[in-house]
Protein backbone atom coordinates (compact mmCIF):
# COMPACT_ATOMS: atom_id res chain seq x y z
CA UNK A 1 0.00 0.00 0.00
CA UNK A 2 1.59 3.31 -1.07
CA UNK A 3 2.26 5.83 1.68
CA UNK A 4 -0.19 8.74 2.08
CA UNK A 5 1.00 12.08 0.72
CA UNK A 6 2.36 14.36 3.42
CA UNK A 7 -0.19 16.79 4.88
CA UNK A 8 0.53 20.43 4.11
CA UNK A 9 0.32 22.56 7.26
CA UNK A 10 -2.34 25.25 6.96
CA UNK A 11 0.24 27.94 7.64
CA UNK A 12 2.02 26.96 4.42
CA UNK A 13 -1.08 27.21 2.23
CA UNK A 14 -1.20 30.62 0.47
CA UNK A 15 -3.96 32.92 1.65
CA UNK A 16 -5.56 33.08 -1.81
CA UNK A 17 -6.20 29.32 -1.84
CA UNK A 18 -7.70 29.41 1.64
CA UNK A 19 -9.98 32.35 0.85
CA UNK A 20 -10.82 31.82 -2.83
CA UNK A 21 -14.20 30.23 -2.16
CA UNK A 22 -15.36 33.34 -0.29
CA UNK A 23 -14.93 35.69 -3.28
CA UNK A 24 -16.92 35.86 -6.52
CA UNK A 25 -14.92 35.85 -9.74
CA UNK A 26 -15.62 39.50 -10.74
CA UNK A 27 -14.51 40.60 -7.27
CA UNK A 28 -11.25 38.63 -7.65
CA UNK A 29 -10.61 40.24 -11.04
CA UNK A 30 -11.08 43.74 -9.64
CA UNK A 31 -9.05 42.97 -6.52
CA UNK A 32 -6.22 41.68 -8.71
CA UNK A 33 -6.27 45.00 -10.58
CA UNK A 34 -5.97 46.91 -7.29
CA UNK A 35 -3.05 44.69 -6.26
CA UNK A 36 -1.23 45.27 -9.57
CA UNK A 37 -1.83 49.02 -9.28
CA UNK A 38 0.06 49.04 -5.93
CA UNK A 39 -2.98 50.22 -3.97
CA UNK A 40 -2.30 47.97 -0.95
CA UNK A 41 -0.35 49.27 2.05
CA UNK A 42 0.38 46.23 4.20
CA UNK A 43 0.70 46.83 7.94
CA UNK A 44 1.03 43.19 9.01
CA UNK A 45 1.08 39.90 7.09
CA UNK A 46 1.52 36.50 8.72
CA UNK A 47 0.09 33.07 7.86
CA UNK A 48 -2.62 33.75 10.45
CA UNK A 49 -3.32 37.49 10.15
CA UNK A 50 -3.43 40.29 7.58
CA UNK A 51 -3.88 43.99 8.31
CA UNK A 52 -3.79 46.45 5.42
CA UNK A 53 -4.95 49.78 4.10
CA UNK A 54 -6.31 49.64 0.53
CA UNK A 55 -6.66 52.80 -1.52
CA UNK A 56 -10.01 52.77 -3.34
CA UNK A 57 -12.37 55.71 -3.74
CA UNK A 58 -10.99 56.44 -0.27
CA UNK A 59 -8.66 54.49 2.04
CA UNK A 60 -10.35 51.33 3.38
CA UNK A 61 -8.99 49.32 6.31
CA UNK A 62 -9.01 45.54 5.84
CA UNK A 63 -8.23 42.62 8.12
CA UNK A 64 -8.20 38.84 7.62
CA UNK A 65 -7.85 36.39 10.50
CA UNK A 66 -7.48 32.59 10.37
CA UNK A 67 -8.71 31.07 13.64
CA UNK A 68 -8.78 27.27 13.86
CA UNK A 69 -9.36 26.95 10.14
CA UNK A 70 -12.13 29.60 10.04
CA UNK A 71 -11.55 32.79 8.08
CA UNK A 72 -12.79 36.06 9.54
CA UNK A 73 -12.94 38.93 7.04
CA UNK A 74 -13.43 42.59 7.83
CA UNK A 75 -13.44 45.77 5.69
CA UNK A 76 -15.04 49.12 6.37
CA UNK A 77 -16.12 49.72 2.75
CA UNK A 78 -19.86 49.91 1.86
CA UNK A 79 -19.74 46.76 -0.30
CA UNK A 80 -18.53 44.62 2.62
CA UNK A 81 -21.03 46.22 5.00
CA UNK A 82 -23.79 45.13 2.61
CA UNK A 83 -22.78 41.49 3.21
CA UNK A 84 -20.34 40.73 0.37
CA UNK A 85 -16.60 39.99 0.28
CA UNK A 86 -14.99 42.95 -1.47
CA UNK A 87 -12.15 43.63 -3.89
CA UNK A 88 -10.16 45.46 -1.19
CA UNK A 89 -9.88 42.26 0.86
CA UNK A 90 -8.83 40.20 -2.16
CA UNK A 91 -6.17 42.79 -3.06
CA UNK A 92 -4.84 42.64 0.52
CA UNK A 93 -4.73 38.82 0.37
CA UNK A 94 -2.68 38.86 -2.85
CA UNK A 95 -0.29 41.43 -1.40
CA UNK A 96 0.15 39.35 1.76
CA UNK A 97 0.93 36.21 -0.27
CA UNK A 98 3.57 38.08 -2.24
CA UNK A 99 5.13 39.50 0.92
CA UNK A 100 5.16 36.11 2.70
CA UNK A 101 6.88 34.49 -0.27
CA UNK A 102 9.77 36.94 -0.05
CA UNK A 103 10.24 37.29 3.72
CA UNK A 104 9.86 35.52 7.08
CA UNK A 105 6.41 35.30 8.59
CA UNK A 106 5.27 36.74 11.88
CA UNK A 107 6.44 40.34 11.63
CA UNK A 108 5.34 43.55 10.03
CA UNK A 109 6.24 43.23 6.38
CA UNK A 110 9.20 45.37 5.29
CA UNK A 111 9.42 46.80 1.76
CA UNK A 112 11.05 44.43 -0.73
CA UNK A 113 14.82 44.61 -0.95
CA UNK A 114 16.54 45.82 -4.09
CA UNK A 115 17.65 43.15 -6.52
CA UNK A 116 21.26 42.01 -6.36
CA UNK A 117 23.58 42.79 -9.32
CA UNK A 118 23.71 40.12 -11.97
CA UNK A 119 26.86 38.97 -13.79
CA UNK A 120 27.39 40.21 -17.34
CA UNK A 121 26.59 37.47 -19.82
CA UNK A 122 26.83 39.16 -23.23
CA UNK A 123 30.08 38.91 -25.17
CA UNK A 124 30.26 42.49 -26.29
CA UNK A 125 32.86 44.91 -24.90
CA UNK A 126 32.10 46.03 -21.38
CA UNK A 127 31.86 49.71 -20.56
CA UNK A 128 33.97 50.77 -17.59
CA UNK A 129 35.29 53.85 -15.91
CA UNK A 130 38.89 53.31 -17.01
CA UNK A 131 40.00 51.11 -14.14
CA UNK A 132 40.73 47.52 -15.12
CA UNK A 133 39.53 44.59 -13.07
CA UNK A 134 39.75 40.83 -13.25
CA UNK A 135 36.07 40.32 -14.11
CA UNK A 136 33.68 42.42 -16.14
CA UNK A 137 30.23 42.99 -14.60
CA UNK A 138 27.36 45.40 -15.03
CA UNK A 139 24.82 46.55 -12.46
CA UNK A 140 21.25 45.43 -13.08
CA UNK A 141 18.88 48.29 -13.93
CA UNK A 142 17.17 49.93 -10.99
CA UNK A 143 13.65 48.60 -10.52
CA UNK A 144 11.01 51.21 -11.23
CA UNK A 145 9.01 52.18 -8.15
CA UNK A 146 5.64 53.93 -7.97
CA UNK A 147 5.44 57.12 -10.02
CA UNK A 148 4.92 60.52 -8.45
CA UNK A 149 1.32 60.40 -9.71
CA UNK A 150 0.64 57.25 -7.68
CA UNK A 151 2.26 58.76 -4.58
CA UNK A 152 0.85 62.28 -4.69
CA UNK A 153 -2.52 62.07 -6.45
CA UNK A 154 -5.72 60.28 -5.34
CA UNK A 155 -6.12 56.72 -6.66
CA UNK A 156 -7.88 56.52 -10.01
CA UNK A 157 -7.08 60.14 -10.95
CA UNK A 158 -3.31 59.93 -11.30
CA UNK A 159 -3.25 60.01 -15.09
CA UNK A 160 -6.73 61.27 -15.90
CA UNK A 161 -5.63 64.88 -16.27
CA UNK A 162 -2.89 64.10 -18.80
CA UNK A 163 -3.14 60.69 -20.45
CA UNK A 164 -6.48 59.15 -21.46
CA UNK A 165 -6.90 55.49 -20.56
CA UNK A 166 -8.02 52.80 -22.97
CA UNK A 167 -11.66 53.37 -21.95
CA UNK A 168 -11.35 57.15 -22.10
CA UNK A 169 -10.51 57.76 -25.76
CA UNK A 170 -6.82 56.81 -25.94
CA UNK A 171 -5.70 56.47 -29.59
CA UNK A 172 -6.31 52.95 -30.85
CA UNK A 173 -8.76 52.11 -28.06
CA UNK A 174 -12.37 53.04 -27.26
CA UNK A 175 -14.40 55.79 -25.66
CA UNK A 176 -17.31 54.84 -23.42
CA UNK A 177 -20.39 56.98 -23.91
CA UNK A 178 -23.97 56.89 -22.62
CA UNK A 179 -27.40 57.75 -23.94
CA UNK A 180 -30.51 58.32 -21.85
CA UNK A 181 -33.69 58.09 -23.89
CA UNK A 182 -36.91 59.52 -22.50
CA UNK A 183 -40.14 58.02 -23.86
CA UNK A 184 -43.14 60.12 -22.71
CA UNK A 185 -46.52 58.41 -22.39
CA UNK A 186 -49.11 61.22 -22.69
CA UNK A 187 -52.01 58.93 -21.84
CA UNK A 188 -50.48 57.97 -18.47
CA UNK A 189 -48.46 61.18 -18.12
CA UNK A 190 -45.42 59.03 -17.34
CA UNK A 191 -41.90 58.85 -18.76
CA UNK A 192 -39.98 55.65 -19.50
CA UNK A 193 -36.20 56.07 -19.15
CA UNK A 194 -33.85 53.79 -21.10
CA UNK A 195 -30.05 53.58 -20.95
CA UNK A 196 -27.66 52.58 -23.75
CA UNK A 197 -23.90 52.19 -23.20
CA UNK A 198 -21.87 52.83 -26.35
CA UNK A 199 -18.34 51.77 -27.26
CA UNK A 200 -16.97 54.36 -29.68
CA UNK A 201 -13.85 53.16 -31.52
CA UNK A 202 -10.94 55.64 -31.51
CA UNK A 203 -8.46 55.50 -34.37
CA UNK A 204 -4.69 55.59 -33.82
CA UNK A 205 -4.80 59.15 -35.09
CA UNK A 206 -7.03 60.02 -32.13
CA UNK A 207 -10.08 60.66 -34.32
CA UNK A 208 -13.39 58.84 -33.68
CA UNK A 209 -13.84 55.82 -35.92
CA UNK A 210 -16.99 54.52 -37.58
CA UNK A 211 -17.37 51.54 -35.26
CA UNK A 212 -20.02 52.34 -32.66
CA UNK A 213 -21.67 49.45 -30.82
CA UNK A 214 -23.63 48.81 -27.65
CA UNK A 215 -21.32 47.59 -24.88
CA UNK A 216 -21.58 43.99 -23.68
CA UNK A 217 -22.58 43.29 -20.08
CA UNK A 218 -19.21 41.50 -19.66
CA UNK A 219 -17.56 44.92 -19.77
CA UNK A 220 -18.13 45.21 -16.02
CA UNK A 221 -15.52 42.46 -15.45
CA UNK A 222 -12.68 44.40 -17.11
CA UNK A 223 -10.04 44.86 -14.36
CA UNK A 224 -8.90 48.32 -15.50
CA UNK A 225 -12.36 49.80 -16.01
CA UNK A 226 -12.50 53.19 -14.22
CA UNK A 227 -14.56 53.07 -11.04
CA UNK A 228 -17.17 55.58 -12.18
CA UNK A 229 -18.00 53.48 -15.25
CA UNK A 230 -18.03 50.28 -13.20
CA UNK A 231 -20.48 51.82 -10.73
CA UNK A 232 -22.82 52.84 -13.57
CA UNK A 233 -22.75 49.39 -15.18
CA UNK A 234 -23.26 47.58 -11.86
CA UNK A 235 -26.31 49.71 -11.06
CA UNK A 236 -27.72 48.98 -14.51
CA UNK A 237 -27.08 45.27 -14.04
CA UNK A 238 -29.01 45.35 -10.77
CA UNK A 239 -32.09 46.23 -12.82
CA UNK A 240 -31.81 42.90 -14.57
CA UNK A 241 -30.83 40.86 -11.52
CA UNK A 242 -33.72 42.14 -9.39
CA UNK A 243 -36.50 41.45 -11.90
CA UNK A 244 -39.36 39.75 -10.14
CA UNK A 245 -39.90 36.10 -11.10
CA UNK A 246 -42.85 35.77 -13.44
CA UNK A 247 -42.80 39.47 -14.40
CA UNK A 248 -42.74 40.33 -18.13
CA UNK A 249 -39.11 40.13 -19.33
CA UNK A 250 -37.82 43.61 -20.11
CA UNK A 251 -34.36 42.57 -21.32
CA UNK A 252 -34.91 39.27 -23.14
CA UNK A 253 -31.72 37.36 -23.92
CA UNK A 254 -29.74 40.49 -24.78
CA UNK A 255 -26.19 40.63 -23.46
CA UNK A 256 -25.68 44.25 -24.43
CA UNK A 257 -26.45 47.49 -22.57
CA UNK A 258 -28.95 48.70 -25.16
CA UNK A 259 -32.27 50.38 -24.32
CA UNK A 260 -32.23 49.08 -20.74
CA UNK A 261 -35.30 50.35 -18.85
CA UNK A 262 -34.34 52.06 -15.59
CA UNK A 263 -36.57 52.01 -12.53
CA UNK A 264 -37.27 55.06 -10.41
CA UNK A 265 -35.38 53.52 -7.50
CA UNK A 266 -32.06 53.47 -9.45
CA UNK A 267 -32.25 56.91 -11.02
CA UNK A 268 -31.19 59.01 -7.98
CA UNK A 269 -27.90 57.06 -7.83
CA UNK A 270 -27.33 56.68 -11.57
CA UNK A 271 -28.04 60.20 -12.79
CA UNK A 272 -25.27 62.03 -10.83
CA UNK A 273 -22.74 59.40 -11.98
CA UNK A 274 -23.77 59.78 -15.61
CA UNK A 275 -23.54 63.56 -15.35
CA UNK A 276 -20.07 63.30 -13.77
CA UNK A 277 -18.71 61.38 -16.79
CA UNK A 278 -19.40 64.28 -19.12
CA UNK A 279 -20.29 61.73 -21.83
CA UNK A 280 -24.04 61.24 -21.46
CA UNK A 281 -26.54 62.46 -24.03
CA UNK A 282 -30.18 62.93 -22.99
CA UNK A 283 -32.78 62.88 -25.75
CA UNK A 284 -36.54 62.75 -26.00
CA UNK A 285 -38.06 59.98 -28.08
CA UNK A 286 -41.41 59.54 -29.82
CA UNK A 287 -42.43 56.33 -31.56
CA UNK A 288 -38.88 55.03 -31.31
CA UNK A 289 -37.30 58.07 -32.98
CA UNK A 290 -35.37 60.95 -31.33
CA UNK A 291 -37.26 64.23 -31.47
CA UNK A 292 -35.13 66.53 -29.31
CA UNK A 293 -31.70 66.56 -27.68
CA UNK A 294 -32.13 67.79 -24.12
CA UNK A 295 -28.46 67.68 -23.06
CA UNK A 296 -25.26 66.70 -24.87
CA UNK A 297 -23.47 66.16 -22.66
CA UNK A 298 -25.37 66.10 -19.40
CA UNK A 299 -23.34 67.83 -16.70
CA UNK A 300 -23.72 68.29 -12.92
CA UNK A 301 -25.71 71.36 -11.96
CA UNK A 302 -23.98 74.24 -10.19
CA UNK A 303 -25.57 74.32 -7.70
CA UNK A 304 -26.91 70.78 -7.78
CA UNK A 305 -30.04 71.48 -5.72
CA UNK A 306 -32.90 73.60 -7.00
CA UNK A 307 -35.50 75.16 -4.72
CA UNK A 308 -39.21 74.71 -5.36
CA UNK A 309 -41.17 77.94 -4.94
CA UNK A 310 -44.55 79.34 -5.94
CA UNK A 311 -45.83 82.54 -7.53
CA UNK A 312 -49.34 83.98 -7.22
CA UNK A 313 -51.21 84.40 -10.49
CA UNK A 314 -51.90 88.19 -10.49
CA UNK A 315 -55.46 87.95 -11.80
CA UNK A 316 -56.46 85.53 -9.02
CA UNK A 317 -55.77 88.13 -6.30
CA UNK A 318 -58.66 90.32 -7.48
CA UNK A 319 -61.43 90.71 -4.81
CA UNK A 320 -64.10 89.12 -6.97
CA UNK A 321 -62.05 85.96 -7.47
CA UNK A 322 -63.02 83.09 -5.17
CA UNK A 323 -59.73 81.23 -5.54
CA UNK A 324 -56.07 82.14 -5.23
CA UNK A 325 -53.95 80.43 -7.88
CA UNK A 326 -50.31 79.41 -7.31
CA UNK A 327 -47.92 78.47 -10.13
CA UNK A 328 -44.80 76.42 -9.21
CA UNK A 329 -41.30 77.45 -10.26
CA UNK A 330 -37.65 76.42 -9.75
CA UNK A 331 -35.12 78.80 -8.24
CA UNK A 332 -31.60 78.12 -9.57
CA UNK A 333 -28.98 80.59 -8.36
CA UNK A 334 -30.72 83.67 -9.71
CA UNK A 335 -32.70 81.88 -12.42
CA UNK A 336 -36.45 81.54 -11.82
CA UNK A 337 -38.00 79.02 -14.21
CA UNK A 338 -41.68 78.00 -14.20
CA UNK A 339 -42.03 74.26 -13.70
CA UNK A 340 -44.03 74.05 -16.93
CA UNK A 341 -40.94 75.24 -18.87
CA UNK A 342 -38.43 72.73 -17.48
CA UNK A 343 -37.14 70.71 -20.48
CA UNK A 344 -37.11 67.27 -18.80
CA UNK A 345 -38.00 65.57 -15.54
CA UNK A 346 -36.88 62.13 -14.37
CA UNK A 347 -39.62 60.15 -12.59
CA UNK A 348 -37.88 59.50 -9.28
CA UNK A 349 -38.03 60.81 -5.73
CA UNK A 350 -36.68 63.36 -5.14
CA UNK A 351 -37.35 64.59 -8.65
CA UNK A 352 -34.30 65.18 -10.89
CA UNK A 353 -34.54 67.53 -13.85
CA UNK A 354 -32.45 69.00 -16.67
CA UNK A 355 -32.17 72.76 -17.12
CA UNK A 356 -29.81 74.25 -19.73
CA UNK A 357 -28.02 70.90 -20.07
CA UNK A 358 -27.34 70.53 -16.33
CA UNK A 359 -28.73 67.99 -13.87
CA UNK A 360 -30.51 69.35 -10.80
CA UNK A 361 -32.26 67.77 -7.80
CA UNK A 362 -35.44 69.24 -6.34
CA UNK A 363 -35.56 68.29 -2.63
CA UNK A 364 -39.06 67.83 -1.27
CA UNK A 365 -40.62 67.23 -4.68
CA UNK A 366 -41.67 63.60 -5.17
CA UNK A 367 -42.56 61.92 -8.45
CA UNK A 368 -46.20 61.57 -7.34
CA UNK A 369 -46.46 65.25 -6.46
CA UNK A 370 -44.87 66.24 -9.77
CA UNK A 371 -47.38 64.09 -11.65
CA UNK A 372 -50.27 65.68 -9.71
CA UNK A 373 -49.00 69.18 -10.57
CA UNK A 374 -48.74 68.22 -14.24
CA UNK A 375 -52.29 66.86 -14.26
CA UNK A 376 -53.50 70.09 -12.64
CA UNK A 377 -51.98 72.10 -15.50
CA UNK A 378 -49.20 73.47 -13.25
CA UNK A 379 -51.71 75.55 -11.30
CA UNK A 380 -52.80 75.08 -7.67
CA UNK A 381 -56.24 76.52 -6.84
CA UNK A 382 -56.86 77.42 -3.18
CA UNK A 383 -60.34 78.68 -2.14
CA UNK A 384 -59.88 81.98 -0.36
CA UNK A 385 -62.00 80.87 2.59
CA UNK A 386 -59.39 78.14 3.19
CA UNK A 387 -56.34 80.42 3.08
CA UNK A 388 -56.23 80.84 6.87
CA UNK A 389 -55.96 77.05 7.32
CA UNK A 390 -53.23 76.95 4.66
CA UNK A 391 -51.16 79.69 6.25
CA UNK A 392 -51.32 78.09 9.66
CA UNK A 393 -49.13 75.23 8.33
CA UNK A 394 -45.31 75.57 8.12
CA UNK A 395 -45.42 75.08 4.35
CA UNK A 396 -48.22 77.59 3.86
CA UNK A 397 -46.45 80.23 5.95
CA UNK A 398 -43.65 80.28 3.35
CA UNK A 399 -46.00 80.92 0.42
CA UNK A 400 -46.39 84.43 -1.00
CA UNK A 401 -49.62 86.24 -0.11
CA UNK A 402 -50.97 89.44 -1.68
CA UNK A 403 -51.17 92.34 0.76
CA UNK A 404 -54.96 92.51 0.38
CA UNK A 405 -55.14 88.96 1.66
CA UNK A 406 -52.80 89.33 4.64
CA UNK A 407 -53.63 87.04 7.59
CA UNK A 408 -55.33 89.89 9.44
CA UNK A 409 -57.71 90.37 6.50
CA UNK A 410 -58.44 86.68 6.04
CA UNK A 411 -61.97 85.48 6.90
Amino acid sequence: MPPSPPHTPRDQIPWKFRAKGRFEHPVQVRGDAYFRQHRVRLERATPREINALVLGTEPWRCSVLDLNGQLHLECDCPHFRSGHACKHLWAAILAADKALQSGPAGETVPPPAAAAPEPRTNKGPAKHSGKSSGTSTITSPKQAGPSWRELLLPPGTADSATIPGRWDGAPGHVLLRYELRLHPNPALQLVLVQLTVIRQAILKSGEPGRQRTAASITLVEEPDLPEIHRAILELALLERLTERPGAPARYGASRAFEDWPLSASRLPRLLPLLAATGRCRVQRMERGQPTAIIADPLRPGQPLHAALAYDVAPDSAAPHRKELVYTPRLDLDGLALPLAEVPAFFPCSPVHCVVQGALHVVPGLSADRLQALRRAGWRVHVPKQELRALYQTPEGARLPLPEALAPAALP
